[in-house]
């Protein structure tokens, strides 16, 4: 009878802890949206948007989804965002590696007129892109990267230089490939870029062709007209 007793009890005990662990994951997993979305925002804040929202759509363990994505830093920078993608296996996210992120509808629009003090923006000495690759190559934590439907527009001199593009990017261990196509003020480009390192020195190969050159009087008419303006 003594047994009977300790077994039913048993029991119920381990029908409460099964209970509680589900009621517990239940919740984690539907906080999930709210706690990236809170952890996104941290990060915009601290990395100097004044502004930012999104709205998290989807997380599990294989795809994460953000859309409505709108981040601002004063006049300088305004960016906005239709949908991002991030593709991933539970095991490379432990690692930090992602299989994949799809960007639609970036539209990225930047004020290079205005530097941090309302003036013009002093120049800033930057990482070589050959160096900043090969460190990437060396352990990469992205594989593929696709930028489709997409716009950067450039004010500068109080012109617009809007570039329409779409952009695949392929990185794998010491190897990698970019492409980037688009159209500048109407004048089309193809451009790709090869980057490989090999015993600790890191090599680009590269093209850029335009499909029609006749389309370039624009452009150079614009280019022309900055350049009257420049002191």
């Amino acid at each position: 009878m003594d047994n009977f007793w300790k077994k039913l009890k048993l029991k119920k005990i381990l029908t409460g802890f099964l209970l509680g662990s589900v009621v517990i994951a239940f919740l984690v997993w539907f906080s999930l949206p709210f706690l990236v979305e809170w952890g996104l925002s941290g990060v915009a804040r601290d990395s100097g948007f004044s502004e930012f929202e999104v709205e998290v759509e989807q997380v599990d363990p294989w795809l994460t989804r953000l859309s409505k994505i709108e981040m601002r830093q004063k006049e300088q920078v305004s960016l906005v965002v239709d949908q991002i993608d991030l593709v991933y296996e539970p095991g490379s996210l432990a690692e930090g590696k992602i299989n994949a992120i799809s960007i639609t509808g970036l539209d990225l629009r930047i004020q290079a007129d205005e530097g941090p003090h309302g003036g013009q923006s002093k120049g800033k000495e930057f990482e070589p892109l050959e160096e900043i690759l090969g460190q990437f190559l060396e352990a990469p934590y992205l594989t593929h990267l696709r930028v489709r439907d997409s716009k950067l527009d450039m004010i500068l001199g109080g012109q617009s230089y809007p570039v329409d593009f779409l952009l695949k990017g392929d990185l794998h261990n010491q190897i990698g490939r970019l492409i980037v196509d688009g159209a500048l003020h109407g004048f089309q480009f193809k451009s790709k870029v090869d980057v490989a390192k090999e015993r600790g020195k890191t090599y680009l190969t590269g093209e850029v062709k335009f499909p029609d050159l006749a389309k370039s009087a624009h452009l150079l008419e614009s280019i022309d007209s900055f350049g009257s303006r420049l002191p």
